[in-house]
């Protein structure tokens, strides 16, 4: 504890993914920039390009049981994807 601040450290065996909007958070603390679409937008642009570059594979989360709230929530983010097929699935 330093003062006002805690810091918390997570360690982990397993492989852990961080999602985008995390990274673009980090990204944009970094730099100190003003949190905006405009900059979030630019931000999300430069990590997946990145990512890219490295031959990063995409993954989503899709959840084990399916609730109406998120069928609803898969129907408005990815419908006519494969992803919202291999969600149908389950």
């Amino acid at each position: 504890m330093d003062g006002d601040k805690t810091t918390i450290t997570e360690v982990s065996d397993s492989n852990y993914f961080l999602k985008l909007s995390t990274l673009t958070l980090r990204h944009l603390a970094i730099f100190g920039v003003e949190l905006n679409e405009q900059y979030a937008d630019i931000s999300r642009r430069l990590i997946i390009e990145f990512f890219k570059k490295l031959k990063v594979t995409q993954s989503f989360s899709i959840p084990n049981a399916k609730t109406p709230t998120s069928d609803t929530l898969y129907k408005q983010a990815f419908e006519e994807s494969w992803l919202l097929t291999n969600y149908s699935t389950i």
